[in-house]
């Protein structure tokens, strides 16, 4: 687990300071409709958000 320790540690990317090196890249995921935000899509983002990274 040594080896990953770094992956939890704090970083700043320019003016953000990250608590830990886990993100979620930009990513299609096709819940849209018309270039229009739906609620399966906001569902889909609050969830991951529930989830703690």
């Amino acid at each position: 687990m040594s080896q990953l320790r770094k992956l939890f540690e704090p970083i700043k990317v320019g003016k953000l300071d990250l608590k830990n090196r886990i993100v979620m890249p930009a990513m299609m995921v096709g819940l849209g409709a018309n270039d229009m935000v739906t609620d399966r899509f906001k569902d889909f983002y609050a969830e991951r958000a529930r989830g703690g990274a």
